[in-house]
Formats: structure tokens, sequence, C-alpha cells
């Protein structure tokens, strides 16, 4: 798992899910795409990348529904 600002000339939060995701996993991406959406403004695009991903556990989907917007 990463998270982090592409290097673009627009705002843009890039994550990339791999493999099989925890809920630790959500919360440390969590953590991290609020700090970069600070910086942001909070006002930004997001690109997911789940091409090597394995399908969310329950517990996980659990985790990211409860997922504030921002």
């Amino acid at each position: 798992m990463s998270v982090r600002r592409l290097d673009s000339t627009k705002p843009i939060i890039e994550i990339i899910w791999e493999g099989i995701v925890s809920p630790e996993h959500v919360e440390q991406a969590n953590t991290e795409i609020q700090r970069i959406a600070e910086q942001l403004g909070n006002s930004f695009d997001v690109l997911v990348d789940m091409r090597n991903m394995k399908a969310f556990p329950q517990d996980t989907k659990e985790k990211l529904w409860s997922i504030r917007n921002y």
C-alpha cells in the first residue's frame, strides 16, 4: 500500500492497494491522505491503482465504509 501526491501541476493523490489489504493498511492510508489533503487545501483528485490487489476481506470493507469524507 502506498499513498502519495503525484508529481503533477494538478492536485492528485495516488493510492496503490496491493495484495491483501488489512484494516491497519486502511488506517495508515487514511492518515497519509489526511496529511496530504491538508497540504492541498482539501481539494484534490484521487487515482487508485488496484491492479495487484486481492479482494478486500470483510473486516477491511467495514473499515473502508467507515472513513469520513474529506
